[in-house]
């Protein structure tokens, strides 16, 4: 995309440009531009709001007081403290449980909320819970509403628990021109076609550092960093829904 146009693009095997791709863990970035507009729309106060503001029915016989100093902030750093192994046997189990809510809130508190990055869709979903439960919509309506008919976005598909909450960290597919889109639109500072559909100081806030995951002495590996929900490499210039 230049300018605004498409100049190139090329597909392989039966995809194409309107054909659905499941967007797996970049279904994180787009998490975090929802965050960002329902902090716009008044749904969602200050991320310093604690989780257990959202889910009270989950804390009422809690003895680990840990875990209510968990806040959205530290859910879009991946920073709850909770323990979690995203490539061992934690994501099968929330996704095979009645529950994925429970589930993770379930988890033992390993860290103190805020201090150490842990990679976890279970964050994730989390937040997307919390961003449920405060404007009232799924988040995939809540997206539709103020994200995907702006941007012209009418094919999607986005998978729910049990509890009917959207998958926060994965499965939402798109199209590779919608998502196109959503690229232009964050390169743009959240500006649209003459709107400001995300705030340009919450793109600016999302895609700085608020995590190292890889420090920068690390033998031969280049730093990378994280936002809210964004990998960063400040060598290349450019954030990355991955």
């Amino acid at each position: 995309v230049r300018h605004g146009h498409i100049v190139h693009e090329r597909y392989a095997g039966e995809t194409g440009p309107d054909r659905l791709h499941n967007l797996k863990s970049a279904t994180k970035s787009m998490l975090s531009l929802l965050i960002g507009i329902a902090l716009q729309t008044g749904d969602l106060e200050a991320l310093d709001d604690r989780l257990a503001y959202f889910f009270p029915e989950y804390f009422t016989s809690s003895t680990d007081s840990g875990k209510r100093e968990i806040s959205l902030r530290h859910l879009l750093m991946l920073r709850s403290g909770l323990e979690w192994d995203e490539w061992g046997p934690n994501t099968i189990e929330m996704m095979r449980s009645d529950n994925w809510i429970r589930y993770v809130l379930e988890r033992p508190l390993a860290h103190e909320p805020g201090t150490v990055f842990t990679y976890s869709t279970g964050d994730t979903q989390l937040l997307v819970g919390a961003l449920q439960k405060a404007s009232g919509l799924p988040a995939l309506e809540f997206a539709n509403l103020y994200l995907f008919q702006p941007l012209g976005i009418t094919q999607y598909t986005w998978p729910t628990d049990p509890q009917g909450y959207n998958v926060g960290g994965a499965d939402l597919s798109l199209s590779p021109r919608d998502m196109a889109k959503i690229g232009y639109l964050v390169l743009n500072q959240g500006q649209w076609d003459g709107q400001s559909l995300v705030r340009p100081a919450w793109i600016e806030d999302a895609t700085r550092q608020h995590s190292t995951v890889v420090p920068p002495d690390a033998g031969s590996y280049p730093p990378l960093y994280y936002g809210y929900l964004w990998w960063l490499r400040p060598q290349a210039g450019h954030a990355s829904a991955i």
